[in-house]
């Protein structure tokens, strides 16, 4: 069974009282698995809003410049840990196709993500986060790395219409896009 608490509670902001509205969702294990995940991240996140309000690079000395360096290290590696370890033991949840979309696509070659997708349940892949997942793997395989990028075209310098395929071959090019 799944339990949802909604509570609204009073608190002053900026001199103003307010009212602060919360949601609790229990009894779901994707609703705990859910929670770890947004722990992590948030944990994440105030390290590195820790590490942004430290102070200006000049007036920091080498050893707290390293010391930064080390905290926002191991806030990554243990957000990496957390989120391999859902992945690896959890195949039956939507979080875990929310994890591998959301932070692996960005990291991880392409072939390690199609063996994680294989791994989640049929449940999860027929569900929004699996198709989600997939359609970002297709995405992936048609522009990522190592992929012939499609053709398109686009006025060069000149205002002359030119096809990344009329470049084929002939020299080293190099696409920013920005």
């Amino acid at each position: 069974p799944i339990r949802v608490k909604y509570t609204v509670s009073k608190g002053e902001f900026r001199g103003k009282e307010q009212e602060y509205a919360m949601l609790k969702v229990e009894g779901d294990h994707d609703q705990q698995l859910l929670q770890v995940m947004n722990q992590t991240l948030a944990k994440e996140m105030f390290t590195m809003m820790a590490i942004s309000l430290s102070g200006n690079k000049q007036e920091l000395t080498d050893a707290q410049r390293d010391s930064i360096g080390v905290m926002y290290t191991e806030a990554r590696n243990y957000t990496k840990q957390v989120f391999d370890s859902i992945v690896g033991h959890f195949s039956d949840s939507y979080i875990s196709a929310i994890i591998i979309n959301d932070r692996f696509a960005k990291e991880r070659p392409l072939a390690e993500l199609e063996a994680m997708y294989d791994q989640l349940s049929k449940r999860v892949k027929d569900a929004a986060p699996g198709k989600t997942l997939l359609a970002t793997i297709t995405s992936l395989k048609q522009v990522g790395v190592g992929s012939m990028a499609p053709d398109f075209s686009l006025p060069n310098v000149n205002n002359e219409e030119i096809k990344l395929s009329s470049l084929r071959g002939k020299r080293c090019v190099l696409i920013d896009f920005w």
